[in-house]
Parts: structure tokens; C-alpha cells; sequence
């Protein structure tokens, strides 16, 4: 899919892939698509925790399941959609998943059956589809004739930083910061070389530990 790397070229066919076909300085090491394991697990999790008996009637999961199913759903639109389309797709997607996640975040009570099935699964994905988002983005400018090297990659980490950041500190979602990591340590794996992206890879790690002491 686009969001795992792959996804339609502009032809609307799917090969070769937006990765390999788009590449950017923002483009994390193919390894770093690893975080779809954990996605995926969490979802399932998800799937089959708001399915149970005990959780038919919970009003939780009123405005939350409706947002979690387009989640779903657009994710699963990524993997028809050209590069220009997908930019809305998965720009949709990060919307739902911001709401959804603030559904979760605001839920009571917040039970550790509830953070470990519904708000930590969502927590993952969002921070992900942060990332992603971004990467459609930089992979469409490059589609229209406008290379994204290392300096606008490193601003693009410096943003996504700041939005950890503030998840961090507001929420205590320490699992965002990870993912985040994970993604901005992954960009590096692909261009060691480029020492500006070295630079903000590194600032944006620091801040983001600094929010999980900030926490407490």
C-alpha cells in the first residue's frame, strides 16, 4: 500500500511502487515498515475487544467505532489510489485517526483492558500515519518535479517532533514518541550520509525523551 511503502505510480499501476519510484530524503529504510507488525496486531486486538459481549452496549465505542471503521477503510483505499488521490486518501485516514484517538484518550474509564486494546493500538497508528502522511506528501512533490533533500527532510522531522511533542506531554502517550523514533531513526538508516538529517533526527529524539520526563 502507500502507507507501507508501496502504493500505485501515476499511471495508476502498481508497479514500480511510490517508494522506489518516488524517492525523497524523508523516505525512511524499507526495514522501518516493520511497524505494521504492531499495527496490525493492535487492530486486531481492537477488532475483538470492542466485539465482545461486554462491550455491545459500552458507550465508548459510539462515535470511536464509527471512526475507527473509516480508518479501516481508507487504509484499506490506499493500496487502489494513484499519488495525487492518495495524498487525500491518507491525509482522511490521519484525520480519523486523530479523532478517534482523542475519542480514546477522553474515554472513562480508562481501564487496562481499554489502554491496551483500543488507546495503545490507536496511539501506534496515528503516530505512523503521522509519518506517513508527510512521505505521501514529499513523494507527490517529487512526482511533479520537486526533490525533497536532506534540508526540507530534516525540518519535516523537526515538525513531526513537535507534534510528538505535544502528544507526549498532553496525553502521556509514550508509545507515539516510539514510533516516531522508530521513523525518524529510520530516515537516518537511509541516508546516513546526510549529516543535517543526522542533526534533526538526533534534536527530535532528545526532545521527545525530554517530553517523557517532562511527563512525570
Amino acid at each position: 500500500t502507500n502507507l507501507a511503502g508501496g502504493g500505485g505510480s501515476p499511471e495508476g499501476n502498481r508497479e514500480p511502487g511510490m517508494y522506489t519510484a518516488f524517492p525523497t530524503a524523508f523516505s525512511p529504510a524499507p526495514y522501518t515498515f516493520a511497524v505494521w507488525a504492531p499495527i496490525f496486531l493492535g487492530c486486531i486486538a481492537l477488532a475483538v475487544y470492542q466485539a465482545m459481549p461486554a462491550m455491545r452496549h459500552d458507550p465508548r465505542f459510539g462515535l470511536l467505532g464509527w471512526l475507527v471503521a473509516a480508518a479501516f477503510l481508507l487504509t484499506a483505499l490506499t493500496a487502489y489510489t494513484p499519488i495525487g488521490v492518495s495524498n487525500v486518501v491518507i491525509t482522511a485516514l490521519l484525520a480519523a485517526l486523530v479523532l478517534a484517538y482523542r475519542q480514546a484518550a477522553r474515554a472513562e474509564p480508562q481501564t487496562a483492558a481499554f489502554v491496551w486494546c483500543v488507546r495503545l493500538p490507536l496511539a501506534i497508528f496515528t503516530a505512523w500515519c503521522t509519518v506517513a502522511t508527510i512521505l505521501n506528501a514529499c513523494q507527490w512533490a517529487v512526482s511533479l518535479g520537486w526533490p525533497v533533500g536532506p534540508v526540507p527532510a530534516a525540518a519535516l522531522i523537526s515538525l513531526a517532533a513537535a507534534v510528538g511533542v505535544a502528544v507526549v506531554v498532553q496525553q502521556r502517550e509514550v508509545a507515539f514518541g516510539l514510533v516516531l523514533m522508530w521513523a525518524f531513526w529510520g530516515i537516518v538508516a537511509a541516508r546516513p550520509e546526510a549529516s543535517v538529517v543526522v542533526g534533526a533526527a538526533a534534536v527530535a529524539t532528545l526532545a521527545l525523551v525530554g517530553a517523557r520526563s517532562e511527563e512525570h
